[in-house]
């Protein structure tokens, strides 16, 4: 019997205890939730930029959907958004800077100009057959293709301009006198003042040229 009584008290303070711990976590979890319900009632915020506390009941509704997304006072999201935006139109500036220089230098490119010689002169059809003479071109420029190629309708591109699996020809022809020509890319900076030297040469050098901007450029 007295075995049983010592038995029978241990298991009654266990369960007691067992009961204290879990009030006390019951409480504690209450406790945690009264805390986060509170300072939901509250309606108070803290900027994580400024670390400044705010208020949410003074924001709109929008306001507050952005400080719930970034954290950010209206104040300091404000001035975010206003550097993103200038951060933005700073970058479209840049691009559009850079694209304007890619253009004023592809217009003044060696082929470009070159292009823009041959659209305001007055070429003949002895002219063209000297253009179209590799070797001609060849000892006048050093350009290694003649600087025109007449445009057969019945070939294919490639069959018309490749050499050696690369175009040495520009894709869109041009019409000089009721014909297609094709006139060749392989031109470089060195080959200019020859090809002007060339043009001299043979009378077909225009005397009132215009700009290389006003020629149709093509590739």
């Amino acid at each position: 019997m007295t075995n049983e009584i010592i038995v029978n008290e241990t298991v009654t303070e266990n369960v007691a205890a067992e009961a204290i711990a879990e009030n006390v976590t019951t409480r504690e979890e209450t406790t945690t939730m009264t805390t986060v319900a509170k300072a939901t009632t509250t309606k108070v915020g803290k900027c994580t930029a400024c670390a400044k506390f705010v208020s949410l009941r003074k924001m709109t509704t929008r306001e507050k959907a952005n400080y719930k997304r970034t954290g950010l006072c209206p104040k300091c999201y404000a001035k975010k958004q206003a550097e993103r935006l200038a951060t933005i139109a700073a970058n479209k500036a840049a691009r559009a800077e850079k694209k304007a220089n890619a253009q004023a230098m592809r217009a003044n490119s060696p082929f470009n100009q070159v292009l823009a010689l041959v659209q305001n002169s007055s070429l003949n059809d002895a002219q063209l057959a000297l253009l179209q003479d590799r070797d001609f071109v060849l000892k006048a420029t050093n350009i290694v293709y003649p600087l025109l190629k007449k445009y057969d309708v019945n070939k294919t591109f490639e069959e018309q301009t490749y050499v050696c699996k690369k175009a040495r020809y520009a894709r869109t022809p041009i019409n000089i006198n009721g014909d297609d020509y094709l006139v060749t890319n392989n031109i470089y900076a060195k080959n200019l003042d020859k090809v002007k030297a060339m043009f001299q040469g043979i009378g077909a050098l225009a005397t009132d040229e215009t700009t290389t901007d006003e020629a149709v450029a093509i590739s």
